[in-house]
């Protein structure tokens, strides 16, 4: 590809291979303390759902998974009662899912070894370094909002 930006192939190609790195590194991590990525994500918006809740398309919309996707994930939870489902009172079609008082519970005691486990996969940047590549990222995913 002699025309092409060698620039753009070499961040493809380092974000391609470190996402891989990271994601592979989370998933044992996280396993480690019973969870999954999805799984967490799905804990993590629902602990922070400003009304206390979300329904499925939200949470759909947020991890930007299927919804047969995002319903395994909820039957997962809720057959470990972390979540409990309810219909939206205004549109009987909508599911609220919210996390029960054991997900609240049990969210709340895995967050210090996850956010261990974050510290320990950031630490080769320093503080400053960190910050930039935040900002990087941010700019970069603004794009596909």
């Amino acid at each position: 590809l002699p025309a092409a930006d060698r620039t753009v192939l070499a961040v493809h190609r380092t974000f391609t291979y470190a996402h891989t790195l990271a994601h592979a590194h989370l998933t044992r991590q996280y396993a480690r303390v019973g969870l999954s990525i999805p799984r967490f994500n799905v804990l993590r918006l629902l602990h922070h759902a400003p009304d206390g809740h979300l329904t499925m398309r939200q949470l759909s919309a947020f991890l930007a998974v299927s919804p047969p996707n995002i319903t395994k994930l909820v039957d997962g939870l809720e057959k470990e009662d972390w979540v409990a489902r309810s219909i939206v009172p205004k549109d009987r079609r909508s599911t609220y899912i919210t996390l029960t008082e054991r997900g609240e519970r049990d969210f709340i005691a895995l967050l210090p070894n996850v956010v261990d486990v974050w510290a320990d996969m950031w630490s080769p940047l320093n503080a400053d370094e960190r910050l930039a590549f935040a900002a990087l990222l941010q700019k970069f995913a603004a794009q596909f909002d």
